[in-house]
């Protein structure tokens, strides 16, 4: 939806958008996606993998200082 009527682009948002392109993640190489985001947008950082509890499975990144709750990803595709 729109909600002015303007639509925004990446260069106009008065906040940071970053998009990214299926053939940017393929060429980091990385075998998960977080890891190859984290290789192409480099505000984007993972906490370290802490011993061998569950915790460790789901680890919520952080982009430019904020939580994953206060993040917004829309993958196209």
């Amino acid at each position: 939806g729109n909600r002015g009527a303007e639509q925004r682009t990446v260069t106009s948002s008065p906040v940071p958008i970053d998009v990214v392109s299926a053939k940017q993640l393929q060429n980091t190489g990385k075998p998960g996606l977080m890891e190859a985001l984290s290789a192409v947008i480099p505000s984007l950082t993972l906490p370290e993998k802490t011993g061998w509890d569950a915790s460790g499975i789901a680890r919520a990144p952080n982009l430019r200082g904020l939580s994953a709750a206060e993040v917004l990803v829309l993958v196209n595709g």
